[in-house]
């Protein structure tokens, strides 16, 4: 296992520790729970969308006031970032005091159970901090490439992420 750099506790990457657990790969993830943090992880996942969910204009048309205006929201969103996924994605991040039987709900919020009472995390020193944390915090380069959310689902709807899921399920249990 790789050594990281010591945790500082920098503003950015608290602030994203305070706010959602942070993403990374299925390999990293693994590494985690080799390293024996399992207990501390959730199954979160990149909600799909079924066919035929998706806004349309006459969905627009067919509403009134405030919720044509929603409705009109969310087509020109549904436009311009299409979701490829017609099914949930499952990928694991940190848990959080609002997870249920290691499964986060939708759009998990919260402090990551990898902040430590000092404000720093626990990962960042043993090299484990997945990617998406690892590029908030002060010690990063900044690396601006980082994967947005739905990259990761991408990532993780793999055979090696649909693989690191099932670990994870077959250690704690669900």
């Amino acid at each position: 296992m790789k050594k990281g750099i010591e945790c500082t506790g920098c503003a950015s990457g608290v602030k994203m520790c305070h706010n959602r657990p942070c993403l990374g790969t299925p390999e990293e993830f693994e590494a985690i729970i080799d390293a024996g943090y399992a207990e501390k992880l959730r199954l979160d996942y990149w909600a799909g969308a079924p066919l035929g969910s998706r806004m349309t204009q006459e969905d627009i048309d067919n509403e009134d006031g405030a919720f044509k205006e929603l409705a009109r929201l969310v087509y020109e969103y549904q436009q311009k970032s299409p979701n490829p996924f017609t099914k949930d994605v499952e990928w694991l991040s940190g848990g959080t005091m609002t997870d249920v039987n290691f499964k986060t709900r939708f759009s998990p919020t919260g402090t990551c159970h990898f902040l430590t009472p000092d404000e720093k995390c626990e990962l960042h020193a043993l090299g484990l901090k997945p990617e998406q944390g690892r590029t908030s915090c002060c010690n990063s380069e900044k690396d601006t490439s980082a994967n947005s959310n739905i990259e990761y689902a991408y990532l993780w709807d793999t055979p090696k992420g649909k693989e690191v899921v099932e670990k994870f399920k077959k250690i704690v249990g669900i």
